[in-house]
Formats: structure tokens, C-alpha cells, sequence
């Protein structure tokens, strides 16, 4: 990873492949001569920060005119990267676009690296790190969630939530430090309970953010979102109504699905990544099996469960043991568990009690509702009825795949943690922080607790860029596509 801002980069800015526009970034000190070398205006007169002019497109060489189109130029520290920055609007033909990165490449402009852009704008201060991972965030974002996360994370929503922690961590600091450095002025050793509490508000802060991280995860991500059940309750078919589209073969036959079958759908903005399964039963079929084998693969690796249960025919000891399958990997306790009892449109063969017979036989139990009856898990948003036939329901049950996942709340939190790195961030913090208060509880000199307290410093400082290495910035900036 290149750390210098002092030389000129170029890199096409737009998306690879043909497009109506394509354009070419030039930022450093020499991206206005090196522009005007390769842009001809058609008006006279210097060029004029933060204006967009028409011309034709040259090469430096022989004059020849490749293109016209616009020129945009911003003068440092006002432009994204905060260096003087140059940008070439030509029409989206990868033959010109490659001719202006080439004669820019020729006129001695460098090419830029993955995300060196952005890394630039942080290296200028125009941006900390967490926004900086927001700019990769909303530029991958596959669902409307996704980009309003990825916005408020770029916008610093999340940055200023670690920085109140890191400011209180600060000031718990200051006191301790201040005793320490200046013993001649007689500081007073800062009071034990006084400092308990001030941590105590950091480790509320840390708490709170690390809450947020499933959710957030989810909605950068998306949801993976098994369909679980016997053969021929209709799993397909439901894969294919929440798809609103026939991608699953459907047939009566036991068994037509032998493998995993995986789609996305937009779900109240949220991506859900659909997994149907093969059946789960017993079988002597090699092939059926590697194909159930590879459905508990896909259970295990879920974020939300749908049990599918056919309503028109009794339950079988299959039922119960996918049950047993689902509470054994978490379903129904940390993770959630929605049941999903389809062909409402044909006689029912049970009732909705049978259902939580079959629920705490598994072990998938409630603590009593005040009327006295047994109540349903928190993370098993009840059971939903539906007919895939109709389409009876479903959206009822999209609404409690939301709810089961994101919350009635929807994921709309101006500051969630979406990222691995900012939670075990957030996780080392919130250690060195217990560990400050126990230090503090024991009665233990108190510049045992600045340790403590400078750790968790360091660890705030690892998301948003107070605390860097150049091995951190390659990682985080390597993610990014080149021109941006």
C-alpha cells in the first residue's frame, strides 16, 4: 500500500464495460497539467476550480481527437481526495477510456491502487477510517438497507458514537494521568467511585454499540435464510412465492428437490438470501443423501430458520426430528425460528397446538404467559399460516421475517456496528474496560488503571483510524475497486 500523496494517480472511475459515460480521475499535484494536456476546451481562459468545462479529448502526441466531453476540475483541499483532482467525462467506451490512462500512465501519472482514492481522503483527513469502510459499504450495498447503513456510517454516525467513547475513556484518563505526572502540585489520586462511574458510562456506550452488531451484520449483509422441512411439505414452493418467480422445480414427487437451491429477494429492504433444502428423511439413496447432508450444512450456517410443516396431512416423526435438528443447532433460542404451516387452502388435518407439542417436545420451550398456558420463544415469532397456492399470508410471514431478524424497528439506526473488525474493535474495548473497573475494584494502584484504560483507547482507535498500522490500512483498502 502506497502512502505518499506526493505523486499523480489516474484510474478509471466509472464501472468496467460499455456505458452512456466512463471517466478518469487524475488526483495529485499535477492532475490540472497533466488534464490539460489531454483535454482541449473549447473556451478560452485559466482554468477555474470547482467548474466543469466542454471540450474535446486529445491525445497529447499527435492532437488527434478521441472524444469530447467534460472536464471537471477541484483544487485541494476542496475535492474528495483532498489533492488537486482532475476528472475526464468521455463517453463509456473502454477503447477511450484505456487511450486516456494510457497517455496519462506516458505523461508520468502513477496507477492508482485499490481504494488509494479514499485512502487519500483519509490521509488528508477529509474522511476517518469507519467512513472510509462506508464508502466500500455503499458502493457494494445489494439491498436498500444495506446503502442507508453504508450512508450513515459514511455520513459518521457510527465514528461519533466511538468517539463519545473515546472521549470518556479519555477523561477518565486525564484524571489518573494527571495525578501521576504532576505529584509536586499535589493533584488529589482521583476518587475510586467517581472514576468507577465515569468508565461505567463507556462501558454502557460500548455495550450499546456492540448490541447493534448482529442486526447491523444482517443488514450489510443480508439474512441467510433456510427453508427447512420434510419432502413435498411444499419448501420449494414457498421458495418460489417469496421469489415471486418459478426458480425451484415444483412436482407431488417426494424428493424432486436434491440439492440446496439459493436466491436473494428484497424483503422490506433487507436482503434475504433464500436457501431451499433437499427434504431431510431417512434414506438409502447415495444422492438424496449427500443432498440432506449439505441442507444441515446450510441450517447450521443460517441466520433464520422457516420450518415447514404440511397442514393437510398429520405430522410425522420426520417433523418432529427436523424439529430436534433445528433446537440442536439454536433455532428457537439464540437464533430465530419462524414455522411456517402451508396449504391452508386444502382441510387441515391438526391444529395450531399440535404445533407446540411438537415445539417443546423438541426442547423449543417458553417460560408460562400470565394466563397460566404455555407461551411461545421470544425468538420464535409465533407461526405463520399460509398457502403458497394463493399466496394466502405471505406477506404476514415476510413481515415476521423482518421482525424475527431486524426487528419491528427495521434496521434503520443512524449508527449500527456491520462490521467484523469494528465489533472485535468494540469487543477488546469493552475488556480493557472490565478490567479497569476490576482493577479499581480490588483497591490496586491506579496507574494499573490507565493501563487498562489506554488499551481500551487503542481499540477505539483501531475503527476509526486514531490507532493505524500500514498493515491495517493495506487490509481495509484492498477491498475497494480502483478509482475510488
Amino acid at each position: 500500500m502506497n502512502l505518499s500523496t506526493e505523486d499523480t494517480i489516474v484510474a478509471i472511475a466509472t464501472p468496467p464495460g460499455q456505458g452512456g459515460v466512463g471517466i478518469v480521475r487524475l488526483s495529485g499535484p499535477q492532475a490540472w497539467p497533466l488534464a490539460q494536456r489531454l483535454f482541449r476546451r473549447r473556451a478560452t481562459g485559466s482554468l477555474r476550480p470547482q467548474r466543469l468545462y466542454y471540450g474535446d479529448i486529445c491525445d497529447p502526441a499527435t492532437n488527434e481527437v478521441w472524444d469530447d466531453g467534460l472536464l471537471a476540475v477541484m483544487r485541494a483541499p476542496n475535492s474528495y481526495t483532498g489533492d488537486d483532482v482532475a476528472e475526464i467525462n468521455a463517453h463509456g467506451a473502454p477503447i477511450i477510456l484505456g487511450r486516456i490512462v494510457g497517455a496519462a500512465l506516458a505523461l508520468g501519472a502513477r496507477a492508482a491502487e485499490p481504494g488509494e482514492m479514499t485512502l487519500r481522503a483519509f490521509l488528508h483527513g477529509k474522511l476517518d477510517l469507519a467512513q472510509a469502510e462506508g464508502v466500500a459499504d455503499l458502493i457494494s450495498a445489494n439491498s436498500a438497507a444495506a446503502a442507508r447503513q453504508a450512508h450513515n456510517q459514511l455520513a459518521g454516525h457510527l465514528s461519533a458514537r466511538v468517539r463519545k467513547a473515546r472521549d470518556g475513556t479519555l477523561r477518565a484518563l486525564a484524571q489518573i494521568d494527571a495525578s501521576i505526572d504532576f505529584p509536586e502540585e499535589e493533584v488529589p489520586t482521583p476518587d475510586h467511585a467517581s472514576l468507577a462511574a465515569d468508565i461505567r458510562a463507556v462501558e454502557d456506550e460500548v455495550a450499546d454499540l456492540l448490541a447493534s452488531a448482529a442486526r447491523g451484520r444482517i443488514t450489510r449483509e443480508g439474512v441467510r435464510c433456510v427453508i427447512a422441512g420434510r419432502p413435498n411439505v411444499g419448501k420449494s414452493s414457498l421458495l418460489n412465492a417469496l421469489l415471486r418467480s418459478e426458480r425451484a422445480i415444483v412436482t407431488p414427487i417426494a424428493g424432486t428437490t436434491r440439492d440446496t437451491v439459493e436466491e436473494s429477494a428484497l424483503i422490506g429492504g433487507v436482503a434475504f438470501h433464500l436457501i431451499d433444502t433437499a427434504g431431510i428423511t431417512a434414506t438409502d439413496d447415495p444422492i438424496e443423501a449427500l443432498g440432506i447432508a449439505r441442507s444441515r450444512a446450510a441450517i447450521a450456517a443460517a441466520d433464520l430458520a422457516l420450518l415447514v410443516l404440511d397442514r393437510s396431512m398429520p405430522l410425522t416423526p420426520s417433523d418432529q426430528q427436523i424439529a430436534q435438528e433445528l433446537h440442536d443447532v439454536g433455532f428457537g433460542q439464540e437464533r430465530p425460528l419462524v414455522v411456517v404451516t402451508n396449504k391452508s387452502d386444502l382441510p387441515k388435518e391438526w391444529e395450531q397446538t399440535a404445533v407446540h407439542h411438537l415445539l417443546t417436545t423438541a426442547g423449543i420451550s417458553a417460560p408460562s404467559s400470565p394466563n397460566g398456558h404455555d407461551a411461545l420463544p421470544t425468538s420464535l415469532h409465533d407461526t405463520c399460516e399460509i398457502s403458497t397456492v394463493t399466496g394466502e399470508a405471505l406477506h404476514t410471514l415476510e413481515a415476521m421475517m423482518l421482525e424475527a431478524t431486524v426487528g419491528s424497528a427495521g434496521p434503520d439506526s443512524a449508527a449500527l456496528v456491520a462490521r467484523a473488525r469494528h465489533r472485535d474493535a468494540l469487543r477488546s474495548a469493552g475488556e480493557a474496560l472490565a478490567a479497569a473497573q476490576s482493577t479499581l475494584r480490588d483497591r490496586l494502584p491506579v496507574d494499573l488503571v490507565a493501563e487498562d484504560l489506554r488499551d481500551a483507547l487503542h481499540a477505539l482507535g483501531l475503527i476509526t483510524g486514531e490507532t493505524i498500522t500500514e498493515d491495517l490500512l493495506s487490509s481495509i483498502f484492498s477491498e475497494f475497486c480502483i478509482g475510488k
